[in-house]
């Protein structure tokens, strides 16, 4: 029994080894191809590669134990400048052609591309991010979607660069159906329309209320409703989407822009709804230490290029 104690460990430590560096590959066969919509993060496998920038061509070659799998779905990758890449493996096991829909990301991202691979040979090529003109993505909408095509019992690997400078990155990994897309897309522009809305006839209500009363707190407050507004329009995508979208500096920084702004508007706003001047002027330098911190911030967003 002791001598097959070693035999024991070391298969043991060889299987969780085995289990952590393969994958499961997502079969869609005649009793499952009738979903909406799958989230494909139980199939899928993450490389972080620093700041390397690799190509496909590397990442294909490269040691496949370096992918671990991913831990949950909509995997949050915090606040990184780090380049990822997501692999996972789609066999159609039926007698027909399946059309879907992957959506890889949150809507801001710098780069995202994508690649169908096929006996180590790239068959598709798609590109997608807020680093290239909104016009040259493959697939035109305010999300970071790619089209997956598979042929009659077709097998493929697909692999997806992500990276930002700085800014959280997600990984969702969700297969749609067309049909799926689109509903979800009309019930999330009837949701926002209605939040956007709200926020737009409160900035001018309380605008208003400003004119009336010429009390600067309706103003700041106000303010901040629309700079909080276009931080909210910014990560939706629909800033890059219909503002800037020929990419550039305004595209780039929009998000960092609006988040400061919007800050020192509401600063100002409790500053003066809560009357802090008269109440402590402990408070009320602490108040300006925020204002000066966030005036410094908005020069470096601006004059700093990185």
């Amino acid at each position: 029994m002791k001598q097959k104690l070693p035999t024991i460990f070391v298969t043991a430590i060889l299987v969780l080894l085995f289990q952590n560096t393969t994958y499961s590959q997502y079969k869609i066969d005649n009793k499952n191809a009738n979903f909406t919509q799958k989230s494909l993060h139980k199939f899928t496998t993450i490389f972080d590669s620093d700041e390397k920038q690799l190509s496909i061509k590397e990442v294909i070659a490269d040691d496949k134990s370096k992918f671990v799998p991913l831990e949950d779905e909509n995997h949050d990758l915090g606040f990184t400048s780090n380049n990822y890449w997501l692999h996972f493996s789609v066999k159609n096991d039926t007698d027909s052609d399946l059309k879907y829909y992957l959506e890889s990301s949150r809507p801001i991202v710098d780069v995202a591309n994508f690649y169908k691979v096929i006996d180590n040979k790239v068959v598709d090529y798609q590109k997608s991010g807020d680093n290239i003109p909104f016009k040259e993505r493959s697939f035109k909408h305010r999300k970071t979607l790619f089209i997956v095509y598979l042929l009659p019992n077709e097998t493929a690997d697909y692999y997806v660069n992500l990276k930002s400078d700085g800014e959280v990155i997600n990984a969702p990994v969700i297969l749609r159906t067309p049909m799926n897309l689109v509903e979800v897309t009309s019930f999330e522009q009837i949701v926002f329309g209605f939040f956007y809305g709200i926020l737009i006839i409160a900035s001018i209500l309380y605008f208003f209320f400003f004119y009336a009363m010429k009390e600067r707190v309706f103003l700041y407050y106000s303010l901040y409703v629309v700079f909080i507004g276009l931080l909210q329009f910014s990560l939706d995508g629909y800033f890059y989407q219909f503002v800037t979208p020929d990419n550039g500096w305004l595209s780039d920084k929009s998000v960092l822009l609006f988040a400061v702004i919007s800050g020192f508007f509401l600063g100002k706003y409790a500053q003066n709804y809560l009357k802090v001047n008269e109440i402590s002027k402990l408070l009320k330098s602490a108040f300006n230490i925020l204002y000066v911190s966030l005036g410094l911030l908005l020069l470096m967003i601006v004059f700093v290029p990185n």
